[in-house]
């Protein structure tokens, strides 16, 4: 009985050594064949998908990486360009932005056009939840084919363009600010008629041209002066104004500076300055602008002795002399349709000092028509038998000045 049993029990734990080994190959080569469905540890069985593809970390880093490094190459050279303009704009005559402009510009475009096309790819990846150029590329390196670069998406084409078309603009006003020329004519009219007991008529005016471009800036004046009483002329005086300024840096200029004054019935037949020197911008805005000059100069006077009459305050001299010359020049314009201005020259030499101040209020009536308010004051520090060493004159004249 014992030799029938033995022989079985060996049968029994042969069956049984025999299933335990088959049945681990056999879990393991449905998952070579491909079944869905995988025996964990815990014998927990978890559903996988086919075409689900584990993405290697160091390809993604090195596209991130790729990414963040042309945004950055982006925004350097936007900022870049964004110096290059406000230095060659700094350099030139023509006024610069208010710092609310710029504030409020910045405000409206708070990121770069590639910072936005940054994040649109970034949220549009995000809402689809599958990279497909991504998935592509890495099956078509799972079948041996060579590497294939990503092409350009709609979202990256147009911050393409947006990158070009800031370029081009910023491109546009260098350009613009550098290599343009701005003229700024000027036409003023005054006059003054008086008829009855008295024949009196008395005309003042002016014309004045400007021209900027880039570092340089050209300005001519022309004031003629005439009154007649009783059909005949009783006065007559030009006043002829010349200067040209030269940026040596963002703040400095070089001036050269000529004026004359022409008369036949009063103090002086002639009565030249010539001054050069260095110029400075305080400020130079929309708003204010602010200027000022010093300078050594030469002085040439040939006083009038036929027409000196006791109230003249001139010397019967004739002046030959160096001088000194300094100005200050300021413009504000705190309405739109309201500007105040102030011109203020010094000349001093051995002779005389004369200071010569201009103070005008300008309120635009149209576009190109104003109305000019001034005083004129003139001071000087000699004069003869006690007279008044200041003359004030106010005029109110009509200002053309197209745009």
């Amino acid at each position: 009985m014992q030799n029938r049993l033995l022989p079985l029990l060996c049968l029994i734990i042969s069956s049984q050594a025999y299933s335990e080994d088959t049945l681990p190959s056999q879990s393991s080569a449905n998952d070579v064949t491909g079944n869905n469905n995988v025996v964990t540890d815990n014998s927990v069985i978890v559903a996988k998908d086919d075409t689900q593809i584990a993405t290697p970390s160091s390809e993604t880093n090195q596209k991130e990486n790729s990414t963040t490094a042309e945004t950055n190459q982006n925004v350097e050279s936007t900022e870049d360009t964004e110096i290059a303009e406000s230095d060659s704009e700094e350099i030139t005559f023509e006024p610069t932005a208010d710092a609310e402009t710029t504030v409020d510009s910045e405000d409206n475009n708070p990121t770069d056009p590639s910072t936005q096309s940054t994040e649109q790819v970034a949220s549009s990846d995000s809402e689809d939840g599958i990279d497909e150029d991504l998935i592509a590329e890495l099956l078509d390196e799972g079948k041996g084919k060579e590497k294939v670069a990503k092409p350009i998406t709609g979202t990256d084409k147009k911050a393409v363009s947006e990158t070009l078309d800031t370029t081009k603009k910023d491109a546009s006003t260098e350009s613009n600010s550098v290599g343009s020329s701005t003229w700024l004519p000027e036409i003023e009219f005054g006059y003054r008629s008086e008829q009855g007991n008295e024949d009196e008529r008395s005309l003042n005016a002016r014309l004045s041209l400007s021209q900027i471009s880039g570092r340089l800036r050209n300005s001519g004046e022309i004031k003629i002066y005439l009154k007649n009483e009783d059909g005949e002329e009783d006065e007559r005086e030009q006043t002829y104004q010349l200067q040209s300024d030269y940026k040596i840096s963002p703040k400095f200029y070089i001036y050269g500076n000529f004026k004359g004054i022409d008369s036949k019935y009063s103090s002086y037949y002639h009565d030249y300055t010539v001054s050069t020197g260095l110029g400075y911008q305080i400020t130079n805005t929309e708003t204010l602008k602010v200027e000022t000059e010093l300078g050594p100069g030469y002085r040439y006077q040939v006083p009038n002795t036929d027409e000196i009459d006791d109230d003249d305050p001139i010397f019967p001299d004739n002046v030959d002399e160096p001088i000194v010359r300094a100005s200050l020049t300021l413009n504000w314009k705190p309405l739109d349709r309201t500007s105040f201005n102030f011109d203020g020259t010094m000349v001093s030499g051995s002779s005389n000092t004369r200071f010569d101040t201009e103070i005008s209020i300008i309120n635009d009536i149209t576009e190109d028509i104003a109305l000019k308010i001034s005083q004129s004051i003139e001071h000087l520090s000699r004069v003869p038998n006690n007279l008044e060493k200041t003359d004030t004159v106010l005029t109110i004249n009509i200002l053309y000045s197209p745009k």
